[in-house]
């Protein structure tokens, strides 16, 4: 009888041990997971920010008067983990759309704009000519792009990358400097804007100061049957399509493919293939909507010298 006793006891503390290390390691896992999500006061304070910014003449933007003035841009979620690029779920004009940046504040940028302290002890700002602009510019179109170029092509691509009027003999404003010098930091953007049109990139409609306006399409799992059983994409699948759906998307996914060695001089690699980074539009189209990790064929080779290993594997 104790040998039973001490038995049954030693199983208590077993079973009172285990369920002990379980309860805190979910505790642990959970603290984790809301330590690293961003906060919707997070969220809003970056936008209460920027639209500071924008009322003392610091950031513009083509939507910045729908964010700040017409509040026609309205917050609904932050997306994005804490130490992740900044995400917003939003609505504009009865549409979703999403907002994104690198970095939730603008002084996180390099500023174009150079501080010096004069004779009489004041601090002097002073703004870059266009010329000094452009060919500031020029090293990250560079860098992304992989090819130097002209002055008359950087000119163009500027053109491109900003969504307001702008002509190439025409001086930008500061606020219009630091907003689209902060945009060309970020290569998800510049990466986007310079395949606008095309149907595998989300749209872009337009900034205000550091952050973009991007089309929103859900992610999901993209060709898992479950997403065709359930209306989980806002209602754009229905049940007895499953099949023809999913042979739509997967067509489309082989046109990306495709396109990804075509629509530019060199291959385009994607370097981070995960079901979240892609998103379905209405017509059943691949949207790319987070390219972060891609590289044009050379600096892919360049990124990988030193393992001896491309990211092709990895690649779609």
């Amino acid at each position: 009888m104790p040998r039973k006793r001490s038995w049954r006891r030693l199983c208590k503390f077993f079973v009172a041990g285990l369920l002990g290390f379980v309860l805190l390691a979910v505790l642990l896992v959970f603290t984790k997971y809301i330590t690293h999500q961003c906060t919707e006061q997070e969220a809003r304070d970056a936008l209460r920010e920027l639209c500071e910014e924008y009322a003392r003449n610091r950031v513009t933007g083509n939507l910045c008067p729908d964010l700040c003035t017409a509040h026609s841009i309205i917050f609904q979620e932050c997306l994005n983990y804490r130490k992740g690029k900044r995400v917003i779920l939003a609505e504009w004009s009865t549409k979703k759309v999403i907002l994104k940046s690198q970095y939730s504040h603008l002084h996180e940028y390099n500023s174009m704009i150079a501080k010096y302290t004069n004779e009489e002890g004041k601090v002097v700002t002073s703004q870059p000519d266009m010329a000094t602009f452009l060919m500031v510019v020029k090293n990250p179109l560079r860098t992304m792009f992989q090819e130097d170029a002209t002055y008359s092509t950087v000119r163009e691509t500027v053109r491109k990358m900003w969504n307001m009027p702008w002509e190439h003999h025409e001086t930008m404003s500061v606020a219009a400097m630091e907003s689209l010098w902060a945009l060309l930091q970020q290569e998800e953007y510049l990466l986007m804007q310079y395949f606008k049109g095309n149907k595998h990139f989300p749209k872009i409609y337009g900034s205000c100061g550091h952050f973009y306006v991007m089309e929103y399409t859900p992610t999901g799992d993209t060709l898992s049957p479950q997403l065709f059983s359930h209306k989980t994409v806002e209602g754009i699948f229905k049940s007895g399509t499953d099949w023809e759906d999913r042979a739509k998307l997967a067509l489309s996914f082989l046109t990306f493919i495709e396109d990804l060695d075509t629509f530019y001089t060199e291959p385009l690699h994607l370097c981070d293939v995960k079901n979240k980074n892609y998103g379905v539009s209405e017509d059943l189209t691949i949207r790319a909507i987070d390219v972060d990790m891609a590289f044009f064929e050379t600096k892919n080779a360049e990124n990988s010298a030193g393992t001896g290993k491309l990211h092709e594997k990895r690649r779609l």
